[in-house]
C-alpha cells in the first residue's frame, strides 16, 4: 500500500487507556478456556461490532488474543514434539530482502562504534522489512485506510493514542512479555505444488485455497480433521522465498516496484471460517503478506482482508518472511511435521511489529556461512561428533600452545570453529533438557528495550522508538545500540587487547581483526553465526541475591562487590542441590546478583545519575579461581541480571596479566555472556516450585557480522 503518511518519534510512554466503550464478552474461565466458544456463524458477539470480530471473546479487556489458546497443558504436550534434538533459525537475515518488498520502507541499516578495547554496534530498523511478526497495533479495521475509521482489537484504543504516546495497550511488549511457546504445524503446500510438476508464479497474485492445505495435509500423511491443535502455530510455505532466492540480483531489485504483488492464502470467508474452527495462536508464512497481495477484496459485503479480521477483529497475529527451507526439507526427510516451536519478540513497549526470533526445534541445521582462511595455523585439538570431549583439555593445559593469549582455549574445538561454547550443545542436551518442561509455564528473561534508562554506561545513546502512519495502517522504527538492554555479547565485541590498543586486539580463534570488521570484508564470528545454530537447552539458576536475603546480609549492588565461586557453591547447596552435578555440559549458567531488582526500586533521580558514578557494579569476581570454575564446568553461555555479568570495572590482575574474564570468555573460549537478564519473575517460579533447572532458549538478530544483540531469551519450566 501507499499514501500519506505521519512520523512520530516516542522516547516514553505512559500507563494504557480504559477502552474506548464496554464490551459484550464470552462467559468462561481459566479451567475451561472454551466453555462458551462461539462458532464462526456467531461472530461477532455484537452486531455493532466489525467484519467477524472476535471482540470480547476472551474478555472485554483481553490484549492477548489467539495468544489464550496457548496454555501451560498446551505447552507441557508440546515437548513431546522434541525428538531430535537441534534448534532450526526461522530468520531471515535482517536485511532480506533486499531492498524490501515495500517500497516505502527503507532497508536496515548497520553501523559499528569503536571504543578503546571493544566495539558495538547500532541497528536502524523497520520491523517490517524482513521475517516479522505483525502485532495488534499495525493494520486495524477501516474504511478505504481513514483515520477516522480505524477499530483495533477489543476496540481498546484509537490512533491518537498510539501517535499521541499516552497508551501503551496493546503494544507488541504484550506477546513478548507473554513468552510464546508451543507446538507448530508445517503444510508445505509448495512441496505439494513440486510434487505434482504443477507450476505457480509466487510474484503474482495467486490464491492459496484452504481446501488446497487440507489436500496438502493429507498428502503429508496426515488427517486435516486432527493435525491442528489448539494453541498450535499455523505455517505455510508457500515457496516464495525459494523463488525470490534464485532471481538474478538485478530481477531482486526491481521486484518491489512491480506493484507489491504476491502469492498467498486467500482472503475470502472459507479461509477465515477454516482458521477459526482450529483455534490456532499465530500464522504464518514465507511471504510478504500470508495472505495474497494486494490485500483487499469484498467480505461480507465489505471491503476487508485478512490483516483487519485476523489483527483487528480476533487479536490472531501473522508471521511473515519465515525461512522454511532448511525447515521443510528436514521436516520431509524425518516424515514429521509438527514441531515444538517458540517466538520471543523483542520487548518493545507499545511496539507495533517486531522480528520473530522463531526458532523450530527438530533436527539439524546446516552452517550457509563460509570461514575465511586463519589470521596463522592454529594448534587443534584432536576429535570428532561422536565423542567430542575425547582430550579435552583441563584448564590447566590452557592454551594449547604457550604462544596464544591469556587462558585461550583457541584450537579447542578445530581451527576454524566460530561457534566456542555453544558447541556444547548437541542434539543429546537439548533432547535431555525437553524433561525440564515440567508445569508448561514460559517467561520472557529480557527487559523492555528503554531500560535502564538512561543506559548504564553513558557514551551508549538510549534505543528511540518511532512510528510510522500509511493509509490503513502503521509501522514502526527502532534504532538500538546492541548493547543498552538485556544483551548478548558476541565474539566480536571485546577481544584480548593490551591497553585498549588496536594494533594489539585478537579475537577468539585468532579468526579476525579489527579491520575486518570495520571494514567488511568479512563476516566471521558475526552474531548471525548464533542466530542461525539456534540455542535451546537446559539452564540453572542461581539466585546469589535470594541467599544473600535470606541470612540478612545487606550489600550494596552498585559498588564493584565481588561474587566469588565459592559462594556461587554455597547457594547451590541452599537451594538444595549437588554443587558438584549442579550444572550439567551444555547448559546456560545463570546467576541473579540482585542489581536490577534494587535499581527498580531507585527513585528515578537517582536512575538518572547512576551511569555518572563510574559505572561501578556488582559482579562475579575476574580471578582465576572463577575462569577454572566455569570451564571444568563446560558451560554453553554465563549470563547475569547486572551489567557485565563479571564485577565492573573489568580488569584485574589474571595469570600475571591485566585481563577481564570478557576477555579470555569472547576472546578466548568464544563463551558469550548475557547482561541484564530479567530475572526476578523466573526467581520467584523457581523458589516456588522448588525448581532451579529449566528449558531455555536464545534467539538472537539474525544480524549479518552483528557484534551483539537482544537474546530475545525464554525461560519454561
Amino acid at each position: 500500500m501507499v499514501g500519506r503518511f505521519i512520523v512520530a518519534s516516542i522516547l516514553s510512554t505512559i500507563a494504557r487507556s480504559s477502552p474506548v466503550k464496554p464490551l459484550q464478552a464470552r462467559q468462561f474461565n481459566s479451567s475451561d478456556v472454551y466453555a462458551n466458544w462461539p462458532s464462526y456463524d456467531q461472530l461477532p458477539l455484537d452486531p455493532s461490532f466489525p467484519t467477524k470480530a472476535a471482540w470480547g471473546v476472551w474478555g472485554a479487556d483481553d490484549q492477548l488474543g489467539a495468544l489464550n489458546h496457548i496454555t501451560p497443558e498446551t505447552i507441557k504436550a508440546a515437548k513431546a514434539e522434541i525428538e531430535h534434538g537441534v534448534a532450526i533459525n526461522l530468520n531471515l537475515e535482517l536485511d532480506i530482502p533486499n531492498p524490501p518488498f515495500s517500497t516505502n520502507r527503507p532497508p536496515m541499516i548497520h553501523s559499528f562504534i569503536a571504543f578503546q578495547g571493544y566495539q558495538d554496534d547500532i541497528i536502524s530498523l523497520n520491523t517490517q522489512v524482513s521475517t516479522q511478526y505483525d502485532g495488534l497495533r499495525h493494520l486495524p479495521y477501516s474504511t478505504d485506510g481513514n483515520i477516522s475509521t480505524y477499530q483495533f482489537y477489543n476496540d481498546l484504543i484509537s490512533f491518537d493514542d498510539i501517535f499521541s504516546g499516552r497508551s501503551n495497550v496493546l503494544g507488541i511488549q504484550n506477546a513478548a512479555q507473554k513468552g510464546i511457546a508451543g507446538r507448530t504445524v508445517l503444510i508445505d503446500w509448495a512441496g505439494w505444488k513440486e510434487s505434482r510438476g504443477e507450476e505457480y508464479d509466487p510474484f503474482t497474485s495467486y490464491n492459496i485455497l484452504t481446501s488446497d492445505l487440507d489436500r496438502v495435509i493429507s498428502w503429508q500423511g496426515l488427517d486435516p480433521n486432527t493435525f491442528i491443535h489448539p494453541g498450535d502455530f499455523l505455517i505455510v510455505r508457500t515457496g516464495y522465498m525459494k523463488q525470490y532466492a534464485a532471481l538474478p540480483v538485478h530481477e531482486q531489485n526491481v521486484l518491489p516496484y512491480s506493484g507489491s504483488i504476491a502469492i498467498g492464502i486467500e482472503p475470502s470467508e472459507e479461509t477465515l471460517e477454516w482458521i477459526w474452527k482450529h483455534k490456532v495462536s499465530v500464522v504464518g508464512a514465507d511471504n510478504p503478506t500470508f495472505e495474497v497481495a494486494p490485500l483487499n477484496v469484498i467480505i461480507l459485503g465489505e471491503t476487508r482482508n485478512l490483516h483487519q479480521i485476523f489483527l483487528g477483529g480476533w487479536g490472531l497475529s501473522i508471521v511473515e518472511f519465515l525461512d522454511l527451507e532448511k525447515l521443510a526439507e528436514e521436516c520431509h526427510s524425518k516424515n514429521k511435521f509438527s514441531f515444538f516451536f517458540t517466538i520471543q519478540n523483542l520487548n518493545i513497549v507499545g511496539g507495533i511489529a517486531s522480528p520473530p526470533n522463531a526458532m523450530a526445534i527438530l533436527i539439524i541445521l546446516a552452517s550457509i556461512l563460509p570461514t575465511v582462511a586463519l589470521s596463522r595455523p592454529l594448534q587443534a585439538r584432536q576429535f570428532n561428533s561422536s565423542d567430542i570431549y575425547a582430550n579435552w583439555p583441563s584448564y590447566d593445559q590452557l592454551p594449547l600452545n604457550p604462544s596464544f593469549p591469556t587462558k585461550a582455549a583457541w584450537g579447542v574445538w578445530g581451527a576454524d570453529d566460530e561457534l566456542g561454547a555453544l558447541n556444547h550443545i548437541t542434539p543429546e542436551t537439548i533432547k535431555a533438557a525437553k524433561a525440564e518442561i515440567e508445569h508448561g509455564v514460559a517467561i520472557n528473561l529480557n527487559l523492555e528495550l528503554d531500560i535502564p534508562n538512561p543506559p548504564f554506561f553513558p557514551t551508549r545513546p538510549e534505543m528511540t522508538h518511532t512510528f510510522i502512519a500509511f493509509q490503513g495502517y502503521q509501522d514502526d522504527v527502532i534504532s538500538l545500540n546492541t548493547q543498552v538492554s538485556t544483551q548478548y555479547d558476541g565474539l566480536r565485541h571485546l577481544p584480548y587487547s593490551t591497553d585498549g590498543n588496536i594494533s594489539t586486539y585478537q579475537f577468539y580463534n585468532d579468526l579476525i581483526s579489527f579491520d575486518d570488521i570495520f571494514s567488511g570484508r568479512s563476516n566471521v564470528l558475526g552474531i548471525q553465526k548464533a542466530a542461525q545454530k539456534g540455542i535451546a537447552g537446559r539452564a540453572v539458576l542461581i539466585d546469589w541475591a535470594g541467599w544473600k536475603e535470606s541470612r540478612g546480609e545487606e550489600y550494596d549492588p552498585f559498588t564493584n562487590y565481588r561474587i566469588p565461586t565459592s559462594d556461587l557453591d554455597q547457594v547451590i547447596s541452599w537451594q538444595g542441590l549437588d554443587p558438584s552435578t549442579f550444572v550439567h555440559p551444555g547448559d546456560f549458567l545463570i546467576v541473579r546478583t540482585g542489581f536490577m531488582k534494587q535499581y527498580a526500586a531507585l527513585p528515578v533521580h537517582e536512575q538518572n545519575v547512576l551511569p555518572y558514578s563510574g559505572s561501578t557494579a556488582i559482579g562475579i569476581e575476574h580471578s582465576e579461581g572463577t575462569l577454572e570454575w566455569i570451564w571444568e564446568r563446560k558451560v554453553s553461555v554465563v549470563g547475569a541480571d547486572n551489567p557485565t555479568f563479571e564485577v565492573s570495572p573489568l580488569n584485574a590482575i589474571i595469570h600475571g596479566e591485566t585481563r577481564s574474564l570478557h576477555q579470555i570468555f569472547l576472546g578466548g573460549w568464544g563463551l558469550s555472556i548475557v547482561e541484564f537478564l530479567d530475572l526476578e519473575k523466573l526467581a520467584e517460579e523457581c523458589h516456588s516450585k522448588n525448581k532451579f533447572s529449566f528449558f531455555f532458549t536464545i534467539q538472537n538478530l539474525n544480524i549479518v557480522g552483528g557484534i551483539a544483540s537482544p537474546p530475545n531469551a525464554m525461560a519454561i519450566l
